[in-house]
């Protein structure tokens, strides 16, 4: 359930933050793909980063590439979802 939960504020936080403020930008706009990351990195780094901090045996190269696909695979579906929005007339 925790998970469920947590997938669905997420998916609101990319429509709010993400989706809506590149709303109406030219075709080739970055803005989705780079609010996607920045939003993606904003959440697992307060995640990752608390866990790092705290488990004495978490090696800083599984969170650096947590954050980082985490991030691509954000702004990816951030990207993807925009554009799907934009050709429904969303």
């Amino acid at each position: 359930m925790a998970a469920i939960t947590f997938y669905l504020i997420f998916i609101a936080g990319i429509v709010i933050f993400v989706i809506a403020p590149a709303h109406g930008k030219w075709l080739l706009d970055a803005r989705p793909f780079l609010y996607g990351a920045l939003f993606d990195l904003v959440c697992y780094a307060t995640y990752d980063l608390t866990n790092l901090a705290v488990a004495k045996r978490l090696a800083t190269f599984c969170t650096v590439v947590d954050l980082t696909w985490g991030a691509i695979l954000t702004a990816s579906v951030s990207t993807i979802t925009y554009f799907i929005a934009r050709n429904l007339g969303l």
